[in-house]
């Protein structure tokens, strides 16, 4: 997820702030972490390439189907957060790794979202850091979109990412990088997911992931 900010220019960014917002969560979501200099194109370890979505390929019935119950919509919704769950889990690991390889990302994300991360992770690497400690999340369900007319199910999911705990670090120094001034700790991350089925690693596949600067 692309955030644009002010301050300095791109070749200048921290590596917290380009790891969080060229997540465009970049999902990493705000992840920046000390001045560091020069940005550049991602390592050849982890060329960012999209998942073909299967979404045209399906086909959905042509008669609605019967409204679900309330507890039929709660069981959807854990599902949904399971696998936002698990898309954090592999994302977290391969910020830490310093690559998306031997992760299951790919299972877990797709077009804008996989190739926000797989971005991501090769500039941190670049920059020389690495990602320690765990993002924490209070995530929830805002929309559910039933599959129709040969399209997927979609889903909308509010998180309030908090990163005080997930500390970009310099791998020769060990030292941890502060984040830039005025970046928040806690911010609020607009996600969209979508029902690939058998077809994701947990059924929902998180498709984009947009951090904005609204604190939370």
């Amino acid at each position: 997820m692309n955030v644009t900010h002010r301050h300095h220019s791109s070749s200048h960014r921290s590596p917290r702030r380009r790891g969080l917002y060229t997540l465009s969560l970049v999902t990493a979501v705000s992840l920046s972490a000390a001045a560091c200099q020069g940005s550049g194109s991602s390592s050849s370890d982890d060329k960012p390439s999209s998942s073909p979505s299967p979404s045209s390929a399906s086909t959905a019935a042509s008669s609605p189907a019967a409204s679900p119950s309330t507890g039929e919509k709660d069981q959807v919704k854990q599902k949904i957060l399971k696998a936002y769950e698990g898309y954090w889990t592999e994302q977290v690991k391969a910020y830490s790794e310093g690559t998306t390889k031997g992760t299951k990302l790919e299972g877990y994300a797709s077009g804008a979202a996989l190739v926000q991360a797989q971005e991501g992770v090769a500039q941190v690497t670049k920059d020389g850091y690495r990602y320690r400690g765990k993002p924490r999340h209070d995530a929830s369900v805002t929309e559910v979109t039933p599959a129709r007319n040969g399209r997927l199910a979609m889903a909308t999911i509010r998180d309030c990412l908090d990163i005080s705990r997930w500390h970009s670090v310099n791998r020769k120094t060990g030292k941890v990088s502060p984040l830039p001034k005025g970046q928040p700790e806690q911010f609020i991350v607009t996600v969209t997911v979508e029902d690939w089925g058998e077809k994701g690693e947990a059924g929902w596949v998180v498709l984009k992931d947009e951090p904005s600067a609204r604190e939370c």
